[in-house]
């Protein structure tokens, strides 16, 4: 996609990366400021989501009992908080314009 012109944010996949972002997105699913328009997809992706607590008590998101499943939904939807939360700044600046 780089190739192509677009311009990419890495987001590295560990608990102290995901952490507060995931933590924030579970606060915002519990008050309703996320609409995910009841997408059956990302509902099921999001049911599948267990957490993982390390020594430090960062959290990250697993499969849950069934290794089958899928998260990867989730898994996006945590990504972009970290990048949401990385250039929220920028984005309140712009706002004030």
């Amino acid at each position: 996609m780089s190739d192509t012109g677009f311009k990419m944010e890495e987001v590295i996949q560990g608990a102290k990366t995901m952490s507060n972002p995931m933590k924030e997105l579970e606060a915002d699913l519990k008050d309703k400021k996320v609409n995910y328009n009841n997408n059956p997809i990302l509902k099921w992706c999001l049911l599948n989501t267990a957490i993982k607590t390390d020594d430090n008590d960062n959290i990250r998101p697993v499969k849950g009992k069934n290794q089958k499943q899928r998260i990867d939904g989730t898994v996006s939807l945590i990504d972009a908080y970290v990048v949401l939360f990385r250039v929220m700044n920028d984005y309140l600046t712009m706002q004030g314009e």
